[in-house]
């Protein structure tokens, strides 16, 4: 009896010592055994993303290059482009008007300078201002020193004036500006009379013809300033389209930037993540 139960005690031992061993083989991370996990449903430590966000077609200083191009070229395309219709649109109709009053007022101009070179041509003459020159404003008939312009002098040129007279063929703007607004040429004007009591004050002038030409230059000169202003006020359409195409697509980005992402679970479950990205 004393046999059979040391027999027992041993056999007890040795199953209590193997599954010791087993034990400590596990705890030390034995290689032929993976280890074992409790997954109580806690939450994972890590996580993987299930795809990443495709990459913009322009990113950095690139994505402003075209929609600003846009902007200078045509105000308001810019933004249509980004995706603003609502702020470009105003910006097209007030262009369109713009070069639609700058067309308006350039032709306007033109038809003006038209009728004063023609009403020049008409009252005008080149021989009457050189005969009037040298019958009331040369040596000895003219005895004011200031009013002598009348000259034989080679050197004034052949057409016998002290002032530099520009033909219409050298220079047709400054022909037709010259004989209706300088002093030495008012003697070609076909309503012309000579003032013997002339001087700086007293002058002798058009009776009329000049002052007209005068009035219809002012009209196309003023008319041409108008188109200026639309050319002008388009340059400034332009450049605020430019800001706010820049201001759009940096607002753009900012919220492009902000965006929730999925990622997977390690196991089972989705979640979603906010990312800002840089």
């Amino acid at each position: 009896m004393l046999q059979h139960r040391l027999v027992r005690v041993v056999l007890i031992v040795a199953a209590l010592g193997g599954a010791g061993a087993r034990a400590d083989g596990l705890a030390l991370g034995d290689p032929l055994r993976p280890p074992l996990r409790l997954d109580l449903g806690a939450a994972p430590q890590t996580t993987e993303p299930v795809a990443a966000a495709p990459a913009p077609q322009f990113s950095g200083r690139g994505r402003y290059v075209l929609p600003v191009l846009l902007s200078a070229i045509v105000p308001g395309t810019g933004e249509i482009a980004t995706g603003h219709p609502w702020r470009g649109a105003p910006l097209v109709a007030i262009d369109v008007g713009t070069w639609v009053g700058y067309a308006h007022y350039h032709n306007e101009g033109n038809d003006w300078r038209t009728r004063y070179e023609a009403f020049a041509d008409a009252h005008w003459d080149y021989d009457r201002w050189q005969d009037s020159l040298r019958v009331h404003y040369s040596p000895p008939a003219q005895m004011d020193p200031n009013l002598q312009w009348y000259s034989n002098d080679p050197n004034d040129g052949d057409d016998h004036c002290t002032c530099t007279f520009i033909t219409r063929e050298q220079d047709r703007q400054h022909y037709y500006e010259n004989v209706g607004k300088y002093r030495w040429f008012w003697q070609g004007w076909d309503d012309w009379s000579y003032n013997p009591l002339e001087n700086d004050v007293i002058k002798s002038d058009s009776a009329h013809h000049r002052r007209q030409y005068d009035d219809m230059r002012i009209q196309s000169n003023d008319s041409y300033d108008h188109a200026t202003s639309f050319v002008v006020f388009g340059m400034a359409t332009r450049l605020v389209s430019v800001i706010q195409t820049i201001w759009l697509v940096h607002s753009d980005a900012q919220h492009e930037r902000l965006a929730l992402v999925p990622e997977r679970i390690s196991g089972h479950g989705l979640a979603m993540a906010v990312k800002w990205s840089h």
